[in-house]
């Protein structure tokens, strides 16, 4: 048994290694130069953030962006001032988001590494993801949070160290974008039905909002403004109204924050909740008009459609399946996460680049009702499928202290 963890190991190490050189590659053909704006002001906060400074220019202070990129990313800029170290970082990052979320497959604990394995090719299914590890964009640093709180709310007792972990984790997902901040109550309905005691729940809460809550007030002494995340979160909102009644004048419009943004837009959907359906099936789209016209291709959409699809199609046969193998807790929770999710982005935005991270934590789903399908074929590939919940209970334990 031992050599057959060693060689499942082994293979798996150099599946990521290549991975990882296979990003090195990507990000050289990309070069060293960015091809979004974002791309840009997350570099310079970077570089200025390790001076000191959280600004664009190394002078004046600025929320424009959250806090949570610019901060992940001064590792690598530290490391080496250049596009493809983040790149490279971010790829490093999916290889650790495989293996936590490898967790929630339906094989036994003795062929961990084997599921991580699976996990790091069926991530190849998605390639989403990996073109998101080419951008320099929040996506990737938030997928890795919110593997982290799945990987910490397997554990089948929680202590207050793994609690703190989750509501640090929770919060450090929501600045690096307000797109996850359906994480954190997710988790908490998780906690209630898991029954793991209020004391937990308490931690994990108090966690997620002192990180939040620090830089709401360097903001007001800093900037005088009670920013909770970042201005352009403001600007989104606005645009959301905007684009819902294009006939209101911009010129006409008063500046606001995002909270009295976010009342116009509550009222908006109330009046007209045909606009909040619209948004609503949006989230569930293929594609998006890019404002970078060099970055979308029929090529692009096509290979979009038909992995995303698939993967949902994939999710939804597992649902059916669940009379065979009933989901586990963490399969519920992802999926109510993506839902959750879907209800709240349809508030403001829905793009594609704010849904793949919750699209990826969808893959181990996915990937169960497989397992379930074809229980023989994983077998031969030398892969034990955990099919009866006594079997699963046999869990991590052991590997999460």
């Amino acid at each position: 048994m031992s050599s057959s963890i060693s060689r499942q190991r082994l293979l798996f190490i150099v599946l990521a290694c290549g991975m990882i050189g296979a990003g090195f590659v990507y990000s050289l053909a990309l070069g060293n130069l960015p091809r979004f704006p974002d791309e840009k002001d997350y570099m310079a906060i970077a570089g200025h953030l390790l001076r000191g400074s959280f600004s664009l220019d190394g002078q004046t202070p600025t929320a424009l962006r959250p806090p949570g990129y610019p901060i992940g990313i001064a590792v690598p800029v530290a490391l080496s001032d250049s596009y493809h170290s983040v790149r490279i970082a971010q790829f490093g990052l999916v290889v650790m988001t495989a293996w936590c979320l490898s967790r929630l497959l339906l094989i036994k604990p003795a062929h961990y590494w084997a599921a991580s394995t699976v996990m790091l090719l069926a991530t190849l299914g998605y390639p989403a993801v990996l073109y998101a590890a080419g951008t320099l964009f929040p996506q990737v640093y938030q997928l890795s949070a919110i593997a982290l709180v799945i990987y910490l709310l397997q554990s089948p007792v929680l202590n207050r160290i793994r609690a703190c972990g989750i509501g640090l984790a929770s919060a450090f997902a929501s600045l690096l974008s307000p797109t996850a901040l359906m994480l954190m109550p997710a988790a908490l309905v998780f906690l209630f039905f898991r029954r793991y005691g209020k004391s937990s729940m308490l931690i994990a809460m108090i966690a997620f909002a002192m990180p939040i809550a620090l830089w709401t007030a360097r903001n007001m002494v800093v900037l005088d403004q009670p920013i909770v995340f970042s201005k352009n979160l403001a600007w989104n909102i606005d645009n959301a109204v905007l684009e819902a009644s294009p006939e209101q004048a911009v010129s006409a419009r008063e500046p606001k924050d995002a909270v009295q943004y976010g009342v116009e837009r509550l009222l908006q959907i109330v009046s007209e909740p045909q606009i909040y359906l619209s948004k609503l099936a949006g989230f569930f789209a293929y594609r998006n008009n890019m404002h970078v016209v060099s970055e979308s291709s029929p090529t692009r959409d096509a290979v979009m459609f038909i992995s995303y699809y698939s993967l949902i199609l994939l999710v939804l046969v597992r649902l059916l399946l669940s009379y065979r193998r009933p989901l586990q807790p963490l399969e519920w929770l992802v999926i109510g996460l993506y839902l959750a999710t879907a209800l709240f982005h349809a508030l403001v935005f829905t793009r594609i680049r704010y849904r793949i991270p919750f699209d990826y934590c969808l893959i181990p789903v996915a990937v169960n009702s497989l397992l379930i399908m074809f229980p023989t074929l994983a077998y031969r590939l030398g892969i034990a499928v955990s099919l009866t919940r006594k079997e699963n209970s046999k869990t991590s334990s052991d590997e999460l202290v």
